[in-house]
């Protein structure tokens, strides 16, 4: 299968999705609906939690590795795991703490030991006073292989590369905002 994401070509062999929504559930699985439609996917390539997932707390951890190692079971092909937003499923935890954030990392990274072959994304919004940055502790930043800002004005949305551990950061991507009302 191949597909193009902003002119490049992407490709896997049946990728599956996993978003765990920690808030908006209701818009949230609409737009990925739609969008399994728009690019003729199976609904089975995108699931959905149906609640946050409180990675401090054990069980609501466990459940999501269960989850995890079951769809390793069935051969699915995992190719990215999307935990939207951090701060709705980091209950139990104190995202300015460099303990914690130790800990939240520490966790996914558990995680991504079921599936190696998957990437991790968190939605993390910016602080309240610097908008250049994610709020909370700085081991966020300090952890990640790759850090990518999105703003957006009134007509287009901006996509910046901010952090690249492996590769040169790529540069810019920005898109028009429309409504497709047909």
């Amino acid at each position: 299968n191949s597909a193009k994401f902003f002119g490049q070509e992407v490709q896997s062999e049946n990728p599956v999705v996993l978003y765990v929504c920690g808030e908006g559930f209701r818009g949230v699985n609409n737009r990925g609906m739609a969008m399994c439609e728009h690019y003729e996917w199976s609904a089975k390539k995108f699931s959905l939690t149906t609640s946050a997932v409180y990675f401090f707390d054990p069980a609501s951890l466990n459940e999501l590795q269960e989850n995890v190692q079951a769809m390793k079971r069935n051969q699915l092909n995992l190719q990215l795991i999307i935990i939207d937003t951090m701060n709705a499923n980091f209950a139990g935890g104190d995202e300015n703490s460099a303990t914690d954030a130790a800990m939240f990392i520490k966790k996914l990274q558990e995680i991504i030991k079921i599936y190696p072959e998957a990437s991790i994304g968190v939605v993390h919004h910016t602080g309240h006073m610097d908008k250049n940055r994610g709020r909370g502790s700085s081991a966020f930043f300090g952890s990640s292989d790759t850090y990518i800002m999105i703003n957006r004005d009134d007509e287009t949305v901006y996509i910046n590369c901010t952090k690249q551990k492996d590769a040169p950061e790529f540069s810019t991507i920005s898109g028009r905002i429309t409504k497709d009302h047909e």
